[in-house]
C-alpha cells in the first residue's frame, strides 16, 4: 500500500493495519473510515492461508481459543464475510486446519445442523469415545453435559441414546433391542 499524503487517509491506513494481519491489510479497501466497510474481496477467502491468518488474528484479539471462536466474534469485528463464504464458523475452521473445531462444543448449533448425518454421526462417535475415555455410560446426561442433548431429543433419535449408537454404528439394531428389553422390560418375578 502507498503511502497517502492526506492525513485522514493515512490515519484511516493505520487503523486498518492495526486491525489486519499485514498480508491482508494490503488487499481491503478502506472507505467510510472504517477498515472493513468496503469488505474483502471473495477471492482472498479461498486462500487456506488467509484464512488461518484471520483465525490466529480474531483468537488472539478476543483472547479465545481457535476452536472457542463463534459467529458474534467473526461479526463484532466485521469479519463475517469470510463466514458468509465458507457457510459457518465451523467450516471456517475446518477449512483453516483448526483441530478440534467441533460445532457442538460451542454454546449451540444452528439447528439445520443436524439434518446431515455425516455432523450426526460425527458428533455422536465424538461422544462415544469421550465417555470411554473417562469409563462412563453414553446417557441422557453425558448429551446434556456435552451440549448434544437438541441433537438427541431431535426428529432422529426422539431421545433414545441407542438409536443414535446404532446410526452411529457402534452398536447393531439387535443389540439395542436387546438393551431395551433388558432396561424397559425387566423379567418380572413370578408368584
Amino acid at each position: 500500500m502507498r503511502k497517502s499524503r492526506n492525513p485522514y487517509r493515512a490515519a484511516r491506513q493505520e487503523k486498518m493495519r492495526r486491525y489486519l494481519p499485514s498480508s491482508l491489510s494490503e488487499q481491503i479497501i478502506i472507505k467510510d473510515g472504517s477498515p472493513f466497510a468496503a469488505g474483502v474481496p471473495e477471492e482472498t477467502w479461498e486462500s487456506k492461508r488467509n484464512v488461518r491468518k484471520v483465525v490466529e488474528w480474531l483468537a488472539k484479539k478476543t483472547r479465545k481459543r481457535a476452536v472457542d471462536l463463534n459467529n458474534q466474534d467473526f461479526i463484532q469485528h466485521g469479519l463475517n464475510g469470510v463466514v458468509t463464504f465458507h457457510s459457518s464458523v465451523h467450516e471456517v475452521l475446518k477449512f483453516a486446519g483448526i483441530k478440534n473445531a467441533r460445532p457442538w462444543e460451542r454454546r449451540a448449533v444452528h439447528p439445520t445442523f443436524w439434518d446431515f448425518k455425516d455432523n450426526r454421526v460425527d458428533a455422536i462417535r465424538w461422544l462415544f469415545e469421550e465417555c470411554k475415555k473417562k469409563g462412563t455410560a453414553v446417557s441422557i446426561e453425558v448429551f446434556r453435559q456435552r451440549n448434544l442433548s437438541n441433537l438427541l431429543f431431535s426428529k432422529y433419535y426422539g431421545g433414545n441414546a441407542l438409536s443414535a449408537l446404532v446410526e452411529a454404528g457402534l452398536m447393531s439394531k439387535e443389540q439395542a433391542a436387546m438393551q431395551e428389553r433388558m432396561f424397559f422390560h425387566p423379567k418380572q418375578e413370578r408368584r
